[in-house]
């Protein structure tokens, strides 16, 4: 039996309309239209299918596919503007990787999410509540974020691939928190925009208001969660050069762009010394995507941890293959997004999720 949805999930992964898919399969557009929906029977297919869309035949008969909400990436791309097809890429990336994640859960069991639902918190007390229940000092860098975040009980799934126009994404699916990450990002850029949709998570289970607001409202949650306060503006008090802010990026993580932006905001420094900072950095070269002292980049470890669990190491592709129904060489993909053990930024153990089969 061929689920009609499993035929959009894959059309959409792989960026294809349904006239595309029509032209591989030899059928009318609206033959693929009436399949999605069931109308058609596409058993007779199901091969044509499986290699139109290079997924593997029991990809299409598997009944698993999760509730999957577009999330901040909803209103995210409303403000940006990204185009459908990318939009429809980056949710089934994040659904499909989910639905592997949800299918090694059912086989071990992990501990219960601690996110706050804190949709009615001022952003900087909710990220000071946030850091506490991460367990983490109230005053100091965050050194590991993702782990921190994945300790939380986010499922924080590494994409495949680098997605345009976005950084990430979260949702709710269920009772699950989930934070999808793009590939190729630096890593300030990747440690804030984390930060930004873990603020999504906490402030906006229930969105309310208008994009720029609930947007806005994300970044102030990150700036606290990374530069708390008071010790960030005793720091930036010291002197807000374009050196002191690069000793200062190494420090807490962040970008000297970020690191602008707060002391801006702390009075610190007035708009047109901000708008230098900027012209500093274009004089040497760098852009507002780039920037010089480069931070490490952190990867989401659990996921991949999971699958060690069950599959050994170095993982048996072909059992994680059969059992999950997607193709060696796509979740080969996906692990090479996320960390491997003491190759991970994480403790030394690599350890992040205490699980029991």
């Amino acid at each position: 039996m061929i689920f009609p949805e499993k035929i959009k999930q894959a059309r959409e992964l792989r960026r294809l309309t349904q006239q595309e898919l029509s032209a591989r399969l030899g059928l009318d557009r609206s033959a693929i239209g009436q399949m999605e929906i069931g109308l058609y029977d596409a058993t007779p297919h199901l091969q044509s299918l499986a290699f139109a869309t290079t997924m593997l035949p029991a990809f299409f008969e598997d009944g698993l596919c999760d509730d999957f909400p577009a999330g901040s990436l909803q209103y995210r791309s409303r403000a940006s503007m990204i185009r459908r097809v990318d939009r429809a890429e980056a949710h089934r990336l994040g659904q499909t990787l989910f639905q592997t994640y949800r299918r090694m859960a059912i086989r071990l069991r992990l501990p219960a999410p601690k996110v706050p639902r804190l949709d009615d918190a001022e952003p900087a007390e909710a990220a000071a509540l946030v850091r506490s229940t991460m367990g983490l000092s109230p005053d100091t860098p965050i050194k590991h974020l993702i782990n921190s975040v994945e300790r939380l009980g986010v499922v924080v799934l590494g994409l495949p691939t680098s997605l345009p126009h976005r950084d990430a994404f979260s949702v709710w699916a269920g009772d699950m928190p989930v934070i999808a990450l793009s590939a190729g990002l630096p890593g300030d850029r990747i440690r804030f925009t984390v930060a930004h949709e873990l603020g999504h998570l906490a402030l906006h289970q229930s969105p309310r208001g208008i994009v720029t607001a609930l947007e806005g409202a994300a970044n102030e949650f990150a700036s606290a969660l990374l530069l708390p306060m008071p010790t960030i503006a005793e720091e930036l008090a010291e002197g807000v050069t374009l050196s002191r802010l690069a000793i200062l990026k190494a420090r807490w993580g962040v970008s000297i762009q970020t690191l602008a932006r707060k002391a801006r905001d702390l009075d610190l420094l007035t708009e047109r010394q901000y708008h230098g900072v900027f012209e500093q950095l274009a004089r040497m070269g760098y852009g507002r995507k780039s920037e010089p002292g480069p931070i490490a980049v952190e990867k989401p470890r659990a996921l991949r941890q999971m699958a060690e669990r069950l599959y050994g190491v170095p993982l048996d592709y072909p059992r994680f293959a059969a059992d999950s129904k997607l193709p060696q060489a796509f979740l080969r993909d996906i692990m090479n997004a996320h960390a491997e053990g003491r190759a991970a930024s994480a403790p030394a153990t690599g350890k992040l999720l205490t699980m029991k089969r």
